[in-house]
């Protein structure tokens, strides 16, 4: 029986070659799939890692993020302090100041700072125990100070930030909406005045040293590395005033300063556009320190008797001399353009912002300014001392009472 030879045998070693490529190629595909697998597993571990962190950061920062007014309600709600009705009992208290601080309405008493909600119920109360409790604020954070001792303490409705013990005799401050506080304070050493800026944990940030200045009053840029001062000396027998401007970043670098010869400048404050507006007894100072702004608005022979800041705005409350009946409220624009004048009756009582706007009281009236004088008014008790608001709604503070404003039809 014959056999047949086969003689090509380059047809198996390509059948198999075929096959060996065949199979590398799903080996190749396989090690591919593993790979691209792994990959989008390690990205989605990524995704999840950063997501976490990204929800770790929020709850640990929420505070400094979320609007002042949810903090407020958030940490009501959760302390259960949302109820509460107006009018406050305040029987046994001195009150000193109302401030509405990051959507509670802050009363200073003699011996604590009370945080009321909007419908007025009390959310926080700290007590303390300076003999002269001054207070100052700025977005959510409140500076409580020991006028004429050496203490002071920073504080927010979450808690307190820091207190400090000074060396100096404490006279006023002032604090930044990033947390900073600036304090005035006699020097130990001679000079006349030492301001000092710490930050929202209490470290030393800056100091001035002044031996010629008594410095009256501090304010803070919005962006907090700016600070204004206004202060008084003696010169040749006569009253002179300035407006000195330091940025707290750069050391080095020489303050701006404006004088003014027979003025005695008490408040300064910080508009955001960067004006500085200075309150003195014979005239008003409108700066820009970055700009060519530079503005002294007299008033007339009258006496202030009052001021507020809302914004870039300023109203002040002024009378003839020798007259507690009457008087005239004024209110400026950051660059010291007048927006209205109005006149109110009755002695004097206080002024204070509202949602940009003003309320104005006295022993038979409150006003709230608007267009070219006032918009509103609302009769009250002759023993009401002091106005304040909260969420757009007026409050009047008798010696008694906190209560809402009715307004006259």
């Amino acid at each position: 029986m014959g056999r047949k030879l086969r003689k090509d045998f380059r047809r198996a070693a390509d059948a198999d070659s075929e096959r060996t490529a065949e199979q590398e190629e799903k080996r190749r595909q396989r090690r591919a799939k593993k790979r691209r697998g792994k990959l989008r597993l390690l990205l989605r571990l990524m995704l999840v890692a950063v997501l976490v962190l990204c929800v770790v950061a929020l709850f640990a920062n929420w505070k400094d993020i979320a609007p002042d007014s949810f903090v407020s309600w958030a940490e009501d709600l959760f302390a259960g302090t949302t109820g509460g009705s107006w009018p406050v009992v305040m029987m046994g208290e001195s009150v000193g100041d109302l401030q509405e601080v990051g959507g509670n309405l802050v009363v200073l008493t003699d011996t604590a700072t009370v945080y009321y909600n909007g419908n007025g119920g009390e959310s926080l109360r700290n007590t303390c125990a300076y003999a002269k409790p001054l207070m100052r604020s700025n977005g959510r954070f409140v500076l409580l100070m020991e006028a004429g001792g050496n203490r002071y303490r920073l504080e927010t409705r979450s808690g307190q930030e820091h207190e400090k013990t000074l060396n100096g005799t404490l006279y006023t401050g002032g604090v930044s909406v990033k947390g900073d506080v600036a304090v005035v304070t006699g020097s130990t050493q001679s000079y006349v005045s030492d301001v000092t800026v710490y930050s929202r944990s209490g470290e030393q940030r800056y100091q001035w040293l002044s031996s010629e200045w008594m410095v009256m009053d501090v304010a803070f840029a919005a962006d907090g590395n700016t600070l204004a001062v206004v202060g008084c000396r003696s010169n040749g027998g006569a009253m002179q005033s300035t407006v000195t401007v330091f940025n707290l970043r750069e050391r080095d670098q020489q303050p701006v300063s404006y004088t003014a010869d027979n003025v005695l400048y008490s408040r300064v404050h910080f508009t955001g556009s960067g004006t500085v507006i200075a309150i003195g007894d014979t005239a008003l100072r409108f700066v820009n320190p970055r700009g060519s702004l530079d503005v002294a608005v007299p008033l007339n022979e009258r006496e202030p008797v009052g001021f507020a800041f809302s914004g870039g705005d300023v109203a002040i409350a002024t009378r003839p001399y020798g007259t507690q009946d009457g008087g005239t409220v004024e209110v400026y624009s950051a660059t010291g353009d007048k927006r209205l004048t109005a006149t109110y009756e009755g002695a004097f009582r206080d002024v204070s912002a509202m949602n940009g706007s003003f309320l104005v009281l006295t022993d038979r009236f409150v006003y709230e300014t608007g267009g070219d004088g006032f918009v509103r008014q609302g009769t009250v008790a002759p023993d009401s001392r002091m106005v304040g608001a909260i969420d757009g709604k007026p409050l009047v503070l008798g010696l008694t009472l906190l209560e809402p404003v009715v307004w006259n039809d």
